[in-house]
């Protein structure tokens, strides 16, 4: 599939929330989504759909990388949540990153879960 560049962090999210909805997914289970990305891609969690991307450093999708997700998991561990919440989290954000990358707005991204040492 050909990319597409400057595809909004708000259009990515909300195609995808959309599809989890018509693939029948729970009123929690999608709250539970919009909570997560809205840390993300806030730093502050909120259940406002239309809030998710408002403010957010990472205005297009494709700017995504590494350091930001890695400095979202140490915000996780500095906070205290275990590392299966953690990893919960982490797989949400695989989901929306695999289903961006399969509609052309980003390049494969990597997101490594944690494990105990």
């Amino acid at each position: 599939m050909r990319r597409q560049h400057n595809i909004t962090t708000e259009k990515a999210v909300i195609e995808f929330l959309h599809r989890l909805k018509e693939q029948g997914l729970s009123i929690s289970t999608l709250a539970d989504y919009e909570t997560i990305f809205a840390d993300f891609f806030q730093g502050e969690g909120t259940e406002i759909i239309s809030d998710i991307t408002r403010g957010s450093p990472i205005q297009h999708i494709e700017a995504v990388d590494t350091p930001y997700i890695d400095a979202y998991k140490a915000r996780l561990i500095n906070e205290g949540l275990s590392l299966s919440s953690i990893n919960g989290h982490l797989q949400r954000l695989l989901r929306l990153f695999e289903y961006c990358e399969e509609q052309g707005y980003m390049d494969a991204l990597e997101v490594e879960l944690l494990s105990e040492e």
